[in-house]
Parts: structure tokens; sequence; C-alpha cells
């Protein structure tokens, strides 16, 4: 079936590629509504409410990579292993532009009694003029490249609506970016509210995971 924008809306790659992108952009760059946590290791976490919906998780930090190294490492998602504690495995549905583009099956692990989840993804990343860098992925998958994916056996299948990266450069210091990482999920049916919490606090730190993978170390 056609899948649809939060407006109903049938919508193309190309535009969803447009629209969520400049809402990564807007979301990492704002401070409106966003609560501060926590921090650790330098990384702040923060969230932000919305009605009727899951919360939305942000973690920010100073990553001493440029914005094209770390781009290099979180778009490939056979690293989400070393940053994501929850990923299990994926499955590449279909390919539309190797590494940038692409329809994953994105699964995660069960974790006290609780079925593991699957998240049928569209995955992209987009540049902008100024040397910003967004590399995102959503369940709202473009009409134009949709496909019928059933889900795993014993699997719950989730709704990410929005999961990703926002790497920005930092005036006069190019060997260094400034780490947005956006995560807001609906996990489908029940799971327990500390497992919820955990996943909402511990995903975003994974910018953590990253400095280490990229530069040896966690601050």
């Amino acid at each position: 079936s056609p899948s649809r924008t939060g407006a109903g809306h049938v919508h193309t790659m190309e535009a969803s590629l447009s629209r969520y992108a400049s809402l990564f952009v807007k979301l990492a760059s704002s401070n409106e509504g966003w609560e501060k946590i926590s921090e650790k290791s330098g990384v702040q976490l923060f969230q932000k409410a919305e009605e009727g919906k899951p919360p939305i998780n942000k973690g920010v930090g100073i990553v001493n990579k440029p914005p094209k190294e770390v781009l290099a490492y979180v778009r490939l998602h056979t690293n989400r292993k070393e940053w994501d504690t929850f990923y299990a495995d994926h499955k590449i549905v279909r390919e539309i532009e190797p590494g940038f583009k692409t329809i994953l099956s994105m699964r995660s692990k069960g974790q006290f009694g609780v079925w593991p989840r699957e998240f049928l993804l569209f995955t992209a990343v987009k540049e902008f003029e100024d040397g910003t860098i967004v590399a995102f992925g959503t369940s709202d998958v473009p009409a134009d490249v949709a496909v019928d994916e059933p889900v795993p056996e014993g699997h719950v299948r989730g709704h990410v609506l929005i999961s990703g990266f926002v790497i920005q450069p930092i005036d006069g210091q190019p060997d260094k970016c400034l780490l947005s990482n956006l995560v807001q999920v609906d996990v489908g049916g029940w799971i327990p509210g500390a497992v919820v919490n955990r996943v909402n606090t511990e995903q975003p730190y994974g910018i953590i995971a990253i400095r280490k993978a990229l530069t040896g170390s966690e601050v």
C-alpha cells in the first residue's frame, strides 16, 4: 500500500528525502521544547515530548573527526553493532543507491522476555551546501520505492518515526564535527516501561561508542 506522510499525503522518495532531512536539521539545531535529561562523557541527552507520539530523544556531542569520516562510518549498517546495544542484524530488502538510499529490515534483540522487534526502514543520506550531513531512517517508506516485506517469524514490527544523525561542521575546526543522534520509535505492542526508558536513554549515547570506534577515545 502507498506510504503516506503524517499529513496523509502520498509522497515520493525525493520529497521524503527533502522533508526528513530538513526535519532532522531543525530538530538538531533548535533548543525549543527540549528538556535536558543527563550528560555522559561530554554527550548531552535531551528529550522532547510530542502529543500522541513517543518522545523524541537526542544525543549531542563533538567527535574529533571531519564530517565526511563520521558519515562514512555511520552510513555503513554493518557498523551499527558497534554503537547500538539493541541491534541484532539487518537485511537489505532493496538497494536503491548503494550506501545512500536503501530499504532495510532491521532487527533488534529481545529483552527481559519481550519479543524482539523488527523495523522496515527507508534509509538515506543528504548533504547540504553548508556542509551539514543528514543520515536518517524512517518506517515512513516512500510510495515509489515501497516493498511488501513480511514480518520475520518470532518478531513484532515496530515503527521508527525518525532515527539517524545530523553531522554539522564546526567553524575553524575542520577535523571536528558536532554529531546529533535522534531517535523516536513506536516499539509496537506492550513493552515494560523500564525497557522503553533504556532504549530512550542508551541509543542516543551511541555517540560515545562512535567516538571510540573512530578515535580510540570515548571523549
